[in-house]
């Protein structure tokens, strides 16, 4: 019984992962292969939002990632092609990295 939970809980991590990864490539299509454990990704965006910058320095994200982590995530936020979320797709991000 045990063993199904922890099957449907990292069911449930990688499905919320997969939903928020193909929406938030838009903004940082890098991402995904900066950061590559699942609840360490959600947990970035939620932190970066829209507002790449914020990877700089940011002492939540030293809660999870490692200092070399964060500075190739700062560098590569700084060049990446991406765009920002509207409004509605920020939402829909926001509310997924919520559950």
């Amino acid at each position: 019984a045990a063993n199904d939970l922890i099957v449907e809980i990292n069911n449930d991590i990688r499905t919320t992962y997969m939903f928020i990864q193909q929406r938030y490539d838009k903004r940082f299509p890098e991402l995904a292969s900066l950061v590559v454990a699942p609840l360490d990704y959600i947990r970035t965006v939620q932190e970066l939002g829209n507002n790449l910058d914020q990877a700089k320095n940011n002492e939540n994200l030293q809660q999870f990632l490692t200092q070399a982590t964060i500075m190739v995530v700062s560098l590569t936020a700084s060049t990446t092609k991406g765009v920002n979320l509207t409004k509605e797709e920020k939402d829909q991000v926001d509310e997924a990295c919520e559950i």
